[in-house]
């Protein structure tokens, strides 16, 4: 079996008008429209690993018995993931509401569930590996999904 990556159905945003338009959900929250993106995108609020600052960052998120997952499409690049790893405090914005989380690896069996369900579910792993669902069966590639860059949050208030 080929490696499969986490999906990437879009180039990483490395041109400034690329990150301009990947960062719009931003614009939309501080609008109160985020109830409009809320279901699939949540703004995480991290802070920067090498200047502290606080640094904003919209994201495909899932909730799954009451936890939420995130998943990098860009393996481990994006500021967002290297600064929880350095700095897991996090604040998340989902439709109308602002929670503070500590960011983590998923660790348990039940945690990784959710992972799978996340990928069965996202419109973003349905776009770019449209095989994926029918795939997350087999052991191999289960294992593979574990190195992938996921984060799970455990609500601090």
């Amino acid at each position: 079996m080929k490696e499969i990556q986490p999906p990437q159905p879009i180039p990483y945003p490395d041109h400034p008008i690329l990150k301009s338009i990947y960062r719009l959900p931003i614009l939309l929250y501080r609008l109160g429209l985020g109830p409009l993106i809320g279901k699939y995108i949540l703004v995480v609020s991290t802070y920067g690993r090498k200047t502290g600052k606080v640094r904003r960052t919209p994201v495909e998120y899932f909730q799954y018995q009451g936890r939420f997952f995130v998943m990098s499409g860009f393996e481990d690049r994006p500021d967002w993931f290297q600064n929880l790893r350095k700095n897991p405090p996090a604040g998340l914005n989902i439709a109308n509401r602002q929670l503070c989380a500590r960011a983590r690896k998923p660790e348990t069996e039940e945690e990784w569930e959710g992972v799978l369900t996340f990928l069965k579910s996202s419109p973003v792993a349905q776009l770019s590996e449209p095989d994926l669902a029918d795939q997350l069966e087999d052991a191999t590639l289960i294992n593979a999904i574990k190195n992938w860059p996921v984060l799970t949050f455990d609500l601090t208030d």
